[in-house]
């Protein structure tokens, strides 16, 4: 979303053209160049399709609360690339993300590295480099060839699986969960809150081969999952007060710096941002905004990949009877805000067709009243553009 770029972005942004490679090779030759820096210090390993992105915050935000230096690996990120690497809340800087992709640039072009590949490897080594006392490590997609899964981390984490991704992993939930539980390491724990029946017996044979043990967690509860992960490691690695788990627990979002999980941004309108670009997520947003707002209209700006399964998402929105504000998010892989309004249209609601999503938001702000709520949804790229022209995240 930034328009001017620094040379070194450039070059990782430019690794886009390799694609998605999935599979270990090129990571484990970047890591050897750096002496495998991954190894030096304890990590923390999450898998799963919505869920991680909130889990990993909340045990890093904890770890930080406790007195800990902990690196914070996510993706993607909402406006800065530097988001997606960060120690105690803290990006990376620009000078210190330029060093590091001047010290991994031979390799890179001469493996053809892919931009996660490239992007994992600097994370790595930035974090053994500032010396952590602990990591948290999100997959980028999937999880068995992930480029995250060269390490062995003290436990696995994986949270709701669900349809997501489904040309790279798999067009069935078994496909995918086998695809998630390749993160499953020998004699290493997991802790999961997976709902399904299925993948839970999918993930304790998993698990079973590689005789490690299973803590299942009630259901789609990430910060309960997050609090059992925190005991384990106080009981094994790293001292944190059952205080500093309550509190962090509470206060993750600022700790970390997280945006767009159902984030009130503003009261006048009541404005809700939220990250939920897959079916299962569009749900448990549209179930959590009636939940905690029964009475209410809603008004919901919205845009989405084209590669994503929009017609269930859009079928789920479909249950808050809003007024749709269609948005075409800033990049090639955005879906035709036109599709967008046409489905509404067909359904008998309200659709407006803006594209733009600076005009789409100012046209929303202006249209909500009193009784009704702006959710604004459906992307990173949507929310992150939202986020960084009119509330200088």
């Amino acid at each position: 979303m930034n328009i001017k770029l620094s040379t070194h972005l450039k070059f990782l942004y430019n690794l886009e053209l390799f694609g998605i490679k999935l599979g270990l090779n090129n990571i484990q030759k970047l890591l050897n160049y750096c002496e495998n820096s991954q190894n030096n210090y304890p990590t923390i390993h999450i898998a799963g399709t919505n869920g991680k992105g909130t889990t990993a915050h909340a045990i890093a935000a904890t770890l930080q609360l406790a007195g800990y230096k902990v690196g914070l690996y996510t993706s993607p990120h909402l406006i800065r690339f530097t988001e997606r690497i960060k120690i105690n809340g803290c990006e990376i800087s620009d000078s210190e993300l330029n060093s590091l992709v001047k010290l991994f640039k031979s390799e890179i072009i001469k493996s053809k590295s892919t931009f996660f590949e490239a992007t994992t490897a600097i994370a790595f080594k930035y974090f053994s480099d500032k010396k952590v006392d602990i990591a948290i490590i999100e997959t980028g997609l999937g999880g068995r060839l992930d480029a995250t899964n060269i390490l062995k981390p003290i436990c696995s984490v994986i949270t709701s699986i669900g349809m997501d991704h489904t040309k790279k992993l798999g067009n069935s939930i078994k496909l995918i969960t086998k695809e998630k539980g390749g993160i499953i390491k020998s004699q290493v724990p997991l802790f999961t809150n997976v709902a399904q029946k299925s993948s839970l017996n999918i993930l304790k044979n998993i698990a079973k081969k590689n005789n490690s043990k299973v803590r299942l967690i009630e259901p789609n509860n990430n910060l309960k999952l997050s609090r059992e992960v925190l005991k384990f490691i106080n009981l094994n690695y790293l001292k944190i007060s059952k205080s500093q788990i309550d509190l962090g627990l509470k206060k993750y979002k600022q700790l970390t710096g997280l945006h767009g999980r159902f984030e009130i941004i503003s009261k006048k309108p009541l404005t809700v941002l939220d990250v939920a670009h897959n079916p299962d997520a569009i749900k448990n947003l549209v179930n959590s905004l009636k939940c905690n707002y029964p009475k209410k209209k809603f008004i919901v700006l919205f845009g989405v990949m084209k590669d994503k399964d929009y017609g269930c998402m859009c079928k789920e929105l479909l249950k808050l009877n809003p007024i749709i504000i269609s948005v075409q998010a800033n990049t090639n892989r955005s879906l035709s805000s036109k599709i967008i309004t046409n489905y509404f249209l067909k359904k008998n609601l309200t659709a407006i067709n803006c594209k733009q999503i600076n005009t789409a938001y100012e046209l929303a702000t202006k249209l909500t009243v009193e009784d009704q709520i702006l959710v604004i949804t459906g992307s990173h790229y949507v929310v992150g553009e939202v986020l960084q022209n009119h509330f200088n995240a």
